[in-house]
């Protein structure tokens, strides 16, 4: 991808400017309100490096992808119903059903209602359509960009959910949607979260760390375990990180749902956007502390990342690599999986790789169905699964439980005009939650 310096500072001044944008640190600003957008419609595109998804393509990336596309079609996956022994993971169950702490999911707290406990209004399911990075396009969208979506019926995510938009802060939505994740074998919540009156560009802080000894609790009683899912937030640093889990456990180290993990029983703690921060940073903070306060794993975008993250293991423990889109970046590509787990065992690291079902935003991002990777029936999700078991990794992270924004949820979908749903899959709304059960299963022998 790196041809020349100039195409290398285009694509770094690229990244600083897009996946989730900056955060707002004040509940005033937050809630603010304008007249062509209203700032309460939280996003998960807003973190900063969704400028990877806007990133203009080569031809013959385009080219690729579009073959990749056409593999798609034909991948057929073997399906093995044999029953399955025991494994060495760490395993529990209840009610026969068994959970797997290392199976992880991403799970998204943002969601809002005006009937919602602490919001009192529509988060996230009303988003804005978000600009493209160049005039041209832009042009071709003017129409819609900058205009908000309109729930219950038109949500700003490419399939509707079971029951229509929910509020995260409603204790029944979130007894159920714990209740699902256990249901699918998977053992780790890995939370977005973000510090005391922290939100992103659009959010409300009463839906990040209010929220957070409540979804403990609800781990709690069923038999889950939470992890943090750190975010990127106005003025982070490699200090500030390390004092938000110095927070995380002042506030809630004597939960029993926190995940801790490694010899010391530390806080498992997934740094999204963590090459945002000079290495160098990270690498002088965590050399200044004599004990660790938590384990921190970075996100390997690009190959350099695993070099990076490894000169600053006075600080991080290990890698993820979070996107669900084959082939969007390197460390979401399949074929380069093995070599991160790898490299991981090499240096005695974690390594945490992250499949998903599909992915799909054209309701937010209109101009960027290059990136759309179709469900297929849940073929892409299997192959997803399989080249993670090759790898051999210590944790798979789903990629997501409720990230509907970007069409990577296994939550419950149905079929409604103008959005799409499951029936490829032939199991019913919630095919994706007996889809994911079947691959642990399979992973974890």
């Amino acid at each position: 991808m790196v041809l020349t310096v100039v195409v290398v500072a285009a694509v770094l001044v690229w990244i600083w400017t897009i996946r989730r944008v900056v955060i707002n640190t004040s509940t005033t600003a937050t809630l603010a309100k304008t007249t062509t957008k209203e700032p309460q419609a939280l996003s998960s595109l807003d973190r900063s490096n969704e400028k990877y998804l806007e990133l203009p393509l080569p031809d013959s990336e385009v080219k690729e992808t579009r073959e990749y596309r056409a593999e798609s079609n034909n991948l057929r996956v073997k399906q093995d119903a044999e029953e399955k022994g025991s494994t060495q993971a760490s395993r529990s169950t209840i009610d026969g059903l068994e959970t797997n702490n290392r199976a992880h999911i991403f799970y998204y707290s943002w969601w809002g209602t005006p009937d919602g406990p602490l919001e009192k209004r529509y988060a996230h399911w009303n988003h804005d359509v978000l600009p493209h990075w160049t005039k041209e396009v832009n042009d071709r969208f003017k129409h819609v960009i900058g205009t908000l979506h309109q729930p219950p019926e038109d949500l700003g995510t490419n399939f509707y959910p079971q029951g229509g938009p929910y509020s995260s802060s409603s204790p029944a939505t979130i007894a159920r949607h714990m209740k699902e994740i256990r249901s699918a074998g998977i053992g780790v919540v890995v939370l977005s979260w973000y510090p005391p009156q922290q939100a992103d560009s659009n959010g409300d802080p009463e839906l990040a760390d209010p929220l957070l000894r409540t979804l403990l609790d609800a781990c709690h009683r069923e038999n889950l375990s939470l992890a943090i899912h750190l975010e990127p937030y106005k003025d982070r640093t490699a200090q500030s990180v390390w004092s938000d889990a110095d927070y995380i456990e002042k506030m809630y180290g004597d939960h029993p749902a926190l995940l801790r993990v490694g010899p010391h029983r530390l806080p498992l703690i997934y740094v999204y956007d963590s090459y945002l921060i000079p290495y160098s940073q990270w690498q002088d903070v965590g050399g200044r502390h004599e004990k660790k306060n938590a384990v921190y794993l970075g996100l390997v975008v690009e190959e350099r990342h695993l070099g990076e993250i490894d000169q600053a293991r006075s600080f991080f423990d290990g890698y993820y690599t979070y996107f669900a889109a084959e082939r969007f970046v390197w460390g979401s590509t399949r074929s380069n999986w093995k070599r991160i787990a790898d490299h991981a065992r090499d240096l005695g690291l974690i390594s945490s790789i992250s499949v998903g079902p599909g992915y799909e935003d054209t309701r937010i991002r209109p101009w960027n169905d290059i990136n759309t990777r179709p469900r297929d029936g849940g073929r892409y999700y299997r192959e997803s699964f399989r080249k993670a078991s090759e790898a051999k990794p210590d944790y798979v992270s789903i990629t997501s439980y409720n990230e509907w924004h970007e069409g990577t949820q296994i939550e419950p979908a149905i079929p409604k005009p103008g959005y799409n749903d499951y029936k490829d899959l032939a199991m019913g709304p919630e095919g994706y939650l007996f889809l994911t059960k079947q691959l642990i299963e399979e992973f974890l022998s």
